[in-house]
């Protein structure tokens, strides 16, 4: 096709390809020159081969056609037979050209392929499945990878009585390289921890592991010019406690549910890969019902946030406490949402520990949310009839009127959160039920509320007036930040 002109030129261009292209240096309004850059800006299009046409012949000229990324310059008059070979030589750059864009498609087509394999494998197979909630714990997860697959890593070990093993890792590197690296240090992990267990009979200790797995992997990381970061953390649900070995990872988070605030736990060793041995000295943690405990990489601190520093761990502790009373699910959906707002440049991976508590014949301490009070109140009522000599009746309104209690305290404690520790315990008087509820938050006496109209159900406070009429006596008392609610029902 022939244009009279270079916007004519360019537009046709622009509608449709053209592999090669003549242009005459001088035209109307668009140079050939100035069109020619045009064309080389195009870069998500097919390559274009441009010859120039001029009668301008200097060293200079020629310099300007080639700073403007053109393929080929002719002088006017232009000799057919001459430019007959320059048109050969263009077809053969061409067909070359075009091989080379269909290889370089085939071979990202196999490494997309190649990555969401990997991808597919390393979550089937590297990244563990966090067990299924128990009375006393649950465990959530995630991982996004700032390429296909992830140096970060996890894993969960459940034993017997309540008791799980959490590893969470860190390989030097993304991608691929670090993904392999990864593989290898939790296979030898596995390896020795059952090597471990065989051996003794008995669950093994965090340093004995330790000291197995860097004994098998430090001279080949060393060798690798790598290295990982790991925590191997133990929570033994019937005790409600913590133990660690931080091996370089971000400080562990751990979030104070009675109190509403955070720390940091320290990191307690090198990583793996730095020393042939080291003293893998194990801390503890006691936990207490609601806590909660967030093992993550550095992918979450060195996140950029919108002002343009580093997150942080006190920034994330920030993050964390307005949140940490929520579903850990959750939690961690909002956390992947975060990252969204800000520069990622590393692989972004999350674990959490909720301790929900336990639960005695006589006593519930619970991370107390909404689907507990079925458990509390069936708790009330095989202590009522077990221990008491309490009528049917009054069986069913000492438990109404815990009910609208426990209710008030998830609903007002703490008016921005979902859910309160919250701790209830039982006892015989008399023939009568004690029932003491102990929890955080806001002082509230329902002594001090005046009844409500027993036929008007919806109006502010007829909750409280089924206490106050299902109870024989109200205790109250706020100290140090811990409201003591005590019912009783007398068994007269």
């Amino acid at each position: 096709q022939v244009a009279p002109n270079g916007e004519t030129g360019w537009n046709r261009y622009r509608s449709e390809h053209f592999a090669l292209v003549i242009l005459d240096w001088v035209m109307p309004g668009l140079s050939g020159i100035d069109l020619c850059r045009m064309i080389r800006a195009e870069t998500d299009r097919p390559y274009t081969y441009v010859i120039v046409l001029t009668g301008k012949s200097s060293r200079e000229d020629r310099l300007d056609a080639l700073s403007a990324e053109a393929d080929d310059f002719l002088t006017k008059p232009v000799d057919n037979a001459e430019l007959l070979a320059r048109l050969s030589t263009a077809r053969r750059i061409l067909i070359n050209e075009e091989m080379l864009r269909s290889l370089n498609e085939e071979l990202s087509a196999a490494r997309k392929l190649e990555g969401e394999l990997g991808s597919k494998i390393q979550k089937e197979l590297l990244l563990g499945e966090p067990p299924e909630a128990s009375p006393s714990h649950s465990i959530a997860s995630m991982c996004i990878p700032s390429s296909m697959v992830a140096g970060d890593f996890y894993d969960f070990y459940t034993h017997a009585e309540d008791v799980t093993d959490i590893v969470a890792g860190d390989v030097m590197g993304k991608g691929i390289p670090a993904a392999l690296v990864a593989a290898g240090v939790k296979s030898v992990l596995e390896k020795r921890l059952l090597t471990e267990v065989a051996v003794r009979h008995d669950l093994p200790s965090i340093p004995s592991v330790l000291d197995q797995l860097c004994g098998s992997t430090v001279s080949k990381l060393i060798g690798l010019s790598t290295f990982a970061t790991l925590t191997y953390a133990r929570f033994e649900g019937g005790l409600g406690r913590l133990s660690y070995v931080n091996c370089g990872n971000p400080g562990i988070l751990h979030w104070d549910a009675a109190h509403n605030q955070v720390s940091i736990l320290p990191t307690s060793t090198v990583p793996i890969g730095f020393l042939e041995s080291d003293d893998y000295a194990e801390s503890q943690v006691q936990l207490q019902p609601g806590d909660l405990v967030l093992f993550y990489s550095d992918g979450v601190t060195d996140l950029i946030t919108q002002e343009g520093s580093a997150l942080g761990a006190e920034g994330f502790a920030d993050w964390v406490t307005p949140r940490a009373h929520l579903p850990l699910d959750r939690l961690l959906h909002e956390l992947a949402e975060f990252r969204t707002g800000s520069t990622v440049s590393d692989d972004f991976t999350c674990v959490g520990l909720r301790y929900l508590g336990w639960e005695a014949e006589d006593s519930l301490h619970l991370w107390s949310e909404g689907k507990i009070l079925g458990r509390a109140r069936d708790l009330v009522r095989r202590f009522s009839m077990r221990e008491g000599r309490l009528s049917e009746d009054r069986i069913e309104e000492l438990v109404i009127g815990f009910q609208e209690a426990a209710s008030n305290v998830l609903r007002h404690a703490r008016s921005d959160h979902l859910a309160v520790p919250l701790a209830i315990n039982l006892a015989e008087a008399g023939g009568g039920i004690v029932i003491r509820m102990r929890y955080p938050g806001i002082p509230f006496d329902p002594r001090l509320v005046a009844p409500r109209a027993k036929d008007i159900r919806d109006e502010s406070g007829f909750g409280l007036n089924l206490v106050q009429s299902g109870i024989d006596e109200l205790l109250y008392e706020h100290r140090a930040g811990i409201n003591d609610l005590t019912l009783i029902k007398h068994c007269q």
